[in-house]
């Protein structure tokens, strides 16, 4: 039996997911969590979890630092992102990160199935078929274009300026008035939106683009 953690912040993403793979004689829902502490929490508490379906964006914690957090600390757990960001930078990075597979939310049921028990089963990483053909693409030289400029609220600037700028996450929220769970979750959206691994990428395209 494979034991399946579902890690999403969206309890409606979590009901799919779990009616997606009930039924199957050999895979289980046998933990979940809406939030970062919690699935750490939960890990802590009870860790005999095969396989972790990982989402990147939750409001008290980043995905990428929790997955390579994870894989540290609990090595024998495959972990599957499964997420909305399609950016092959930042599919390359969760790889070396510590993932063992990448999945976009649109991904259908069965080759969700299939990512779980390939991952379980093997050592090999798992990286859903259309994103496997963008890797490709950008190998060969087939470059996304770099016209498209983000569409940014007037938050996500104030926030932008404050990276530029080099404060840190609590001289932001304290600049801002906000929380720092608040600032953090307007960051990783700022990495979705420009499609980067990083801050310093960040920067480097939000110049590049114009926006500074």
């Amino acid at each position: 039996m494979i034991r399946v953690f579902l890690a999403d912040d969206h309890p409606v993403v979590l009901n799919g997911i779990a009616a997606m793979l009930a039924g199957e004689p050999d895979l289980a829902v046998t933990g979940t969590a809406l939030s970062a502490a919690a699935l750490m929490e939960k890990l802590q508490r009870e860790d005999d979890y095969d396989v972790l379906l990982l989402d990147l964006n939750f409001a008290d914690g980043d995905g990428m630092a929790l997955c390579r957090r994870i894989s540290k600390t609990y090595p024998s757990l495959c972990i599957i992102v499964l997420t909305n960001i399609e950016e092959t930078a930042i599919v390359k990075n969760m790889i070396k990160s510590g993932a063992r597979g990448y999945l976009l939310k649109s991904v259908s049921r069965d080759e969700l199935l299939l990512a779980i028990r390939k991952v379980h089963n093997s050592n090999e990483a798992y990286i859903q078929s259309e994103l496997q053909k963008k890797i490709l693409g950008t190998a060969m030289g087939i470059k996304p274009s770099t016209a498209y400029i983000p569409k940014l609220t007037a938050r996500e600037k104030d926030i932008l300026v404050c990276i530029v700028e080099g404060l840190t996450t609590q001289e932001m929220a304290d600049r801002l008035f906000v929380s720092v769970s608040t600032i953090e979750t307007h960051r990783l959206n700022l990495l979705q939106k420009f499609g980067v691994p990083n801050m310093a990428a960040l920067v480097r395209e939000a110049i590049l683009k114009g926006l500074i």
